[in-house]
This record gives structure tokens, C-alpha cells and sequence, in this order.
């Protein structure tokens, strides 16, 4: 009896600090996943993977969908709507990967009727990651899609570490100065202040702008390659009108990458036999940092232009803006891309 008594009072002692944040963690919830106390409303990122899932087990009617990374945000669902007559909804989700669109498209499919989807791809987040470290709460998956346990979803949200929340307070009481703001009712997001920056000084945005990337040596990894083609199985077995669009990143962005391989995966794109458009390289506007918020997103305007150059007449988009891929265009870029690849150190 003694010897379990000891037990019990060392355990209790090693839980006491985990324990003891865990008020704390339900109060703040930093990543919006108990929903009880509304306290986070701005400045820090939730965990848009489980609200956004959970939004839409309580909304049903919506039947069309966006989903990809955060780039993914800048494609309004009111102009889709307007081209296609569905009711769409944003699911954007921080830094999205090749195996989180199977398993969100799966439980899509399986939960409502979907009649069409608009799914914007990234090279570099969602193909060349490798994967979230354990316990990382701003892009742990509901459990509802991965499969996953409840029971240690709710754990890890329960014993957040301190540093975490107090990260959250501090950012939350900062009032004067709102950097981030997330409208359930569409998906949508907006990086508030720097858009007002934007629009307030563009030129001295546009030439002071960050367009540096390291080079990456690094190829697709061969099991997002595999989740992307389960994908297209996936949406031709089930009939799904789907649409894949490749984002507009900045050309500096497009110049890190390997031209070979990137090429060889527009081509696994391109032979997809599903419609994949292109909208990255070098054009008027991916070479222009009057179109980028930062240096990973474009503005919305571009999202207009993609959705008018995909589901419109295209009339008021530049004529070298967007282009629907086949193995002969990836071919004819194929020296585009190694002359821009090769020019990233003059």
C-alpha cells in the first residue's frame, strides 16, 4: 500500500504543472477548439483545420468548396457563386499538404453532396513538406477527418504549453493593431494591417518587399506524389467536378525551385486527365510586387484574375496570365524555367 501511495504522490507531482494550465488553456483557448470562451478573436492563428470542420457539420448547405493552403484564401466564394451558381465555402487551412486535401476531400465526399471543387496546388508547401512535427496544435487535424483519437486531440489542446498561451494573451490584448481576422461564416481571412499598409503605401510596399528564397535542392516528396494520386482517383470514382489550379507565386518564389523538378511534377499535374490550370512562372503579374502581400501571398485582385481566366470569358486578364496545362505546355516551359532558375544569383 505504501509503494502505491508513493506512486501516486510522484505522479501527482509530475502532473501538477500540467494540470494547473489546464483552466488556463480552456479560458484563452488559443486555438479556438473548445469554443466556450470567445477570447481569442484576433491576432493569433487558430487551428482553422478543426473550426472550419466543425463550422460545417453544423452548416449543411453548402455543396462547392476551395481547399488548399492560406494562398487558397484569396479566391472569394461570392465570385465563385456568381460564375457557377453553387454555394462555396473557403477551407483554406495553414500550410495544407498533398495528404491533408485526400483525407478533407474523403470526408467531404462522405458527409454531403458535393457538386464541384476548386483546389489551388503549392510546389513547395504542399508537396515538399515532410511532416508537422507531433503536437502541433495550429495544424492538428480533426479528428472527424483524420480518423484520429478524440481523447488525445482534446489532451494536447488541454496541456498547451505555457509559453504558448502566454504568447496568445499577449498578442489577443493587442487592440490597437489587428494583424489577423478569420470570418467563420465564408473560411475567409484577412491579414488586416498589412493589406492597410498595402493600400496606404503601395510603392514603398512593392520595392521594400522580401523576395529572397533560399534554393530548394529538395524534390516532391514521393508520399504527397502518391496522396495526390489517390486524390485524382479518388474525384474521378465519385464524379466530382474538380478543378486544380496552380497558385500564382511570386517568380523570385518560382526561381528557388529545381526546374527539374518542378517540371517533372507539372507534368504528373498535366496528366492528371483532370482540368489543371496554371498560373505561376514569369507573367505580368507573378513578376510584378504590386500583386503580393507578402512574400507568399498574392492580393485579391489575383484571385479574381485566376477565377475569371478559369470559370469566366478572361477579357480583362492579362493574355500571358494563366494557361491550361498539358504535357506539350509543360514541355514548352521546360527552358523558361532553367533560365529562371539560373538567373536567381545575377
Amino acid at each position: 500500500m505504501g509503494k502505491r501511495y508513493l506512486i501516486f504522490i510522484v505522479a501527482l507531482l509530475l502532473a501538477g504543472p500540467v494540470v494547473a494550465t489546464v483552466p488556463f488553456a480552456v479560458g484563452v483557448d488559443p486555438y479556438r477548439v473548445f469554443g466556450w470562451s470567445g477570447y481569442n478573436n484576433h491576432n493569433f492563428f487558430p487551428n482553422t483545420r478543426y473550426m472550419k470542420t466543425e463550422h460545417l457539420l453544423k452548416h449543411t448547405e453548402f455543396d462547392a468548396f476551395v481547399l488548399g493552403s492560406s494562398r487558397a484564401n484569396y479566391y472569394r466564394d461570392t465570385s465563385l457563386q456568381r460564375y457557377t451558381g453553387h454555394r462555396w465555402y473557403n477551407l483554406n487551412v495553414s500550410a495544407e499538404t498533398a495528404e491533408g486535401l485526400l483525407a478533407r476531400v474523403r470526408w467531404l465526399l462522405d458527409s454531403r453532396t458535393v457538386r464541384q471543387l476548386l483546389i489551388p496546388l503549392d510546389y513547395d508547401m504542399m508537396f515538399q513538406v515532410k511532416a508537422f512535427r507531433e503536437g502541433d496544435l495550429l495544424r492538428m487535424e480533426h479528428p472527424a477527418v483524420s480518423g484520429g483519437s478524440w481523447l488525445q486531440f482534446y489532451w494536447w489542446n488541454l496541456t498547451v504549453p505555457y509559453r504558448q498561451l502566454t504568447e496568445a494573451v499577449r498578442r489577443i490584448q493587442v487592440t490597437d493593431v489587428v494583424l489577423y481576422e478569420l470570418n467563420m461564416a465564408d473560411g475567409h481571412y484577412r491579414m488586416v494591417a498589412q493589406e492597410e499598409l498595402m493600400l496606404r503605401f503601395p510603392e514603398e510596399h512593392a520595392r521594400t518587399l522580401d523576395m529572397h528564397f533560399v534554393t530548394r535542392k529538395e524534390g516532391a516528396q514521393p508520399w504527397q506524389l502518391e496522396a495526390f494520386d489517390q486524390l485524382v482517383a479518388l474525384l474521378k470514382e465519385r464524379k466530382v467536378a474538380a478543378v486544380f489550379v496552380v497558385n500564382p507565386l511570386h517568380a523570385a518564389h518560382t526561381r528557388s525551385f529545381d526546374p527539374v523538378d518542378y517540371s517533372k511534377w507539372l507534368m504528373r499535374l498535366a496528366q492528371s486527365g483532370l482540368p489543371v490550370w496554371d498560373f505561376s512562372g514569369y507573367n505580368t503579374i507573378t513578376t510584378d510586387n504590386h500583386y503580393y502581400v507578402d512574400n507568399s501571398h498574392f492580393v485579391w485582385p489575383v484571385g479574381e484574375m485566376v477565377l475569371a481566366r478559369v470559370f469566366g470569358d478572361g477579357a480583362q486578364v492579362p493574355p500571358d496570365f494563366g494557361v491550361r496545362l498539358t504535357p506539350d505546355k509543360v514541355r514548352g516551359r521546360f527552358h523558361e524555367l532553367v533560365e529562371g532558375y539560373l538567373s536567381r544569383s545575377r
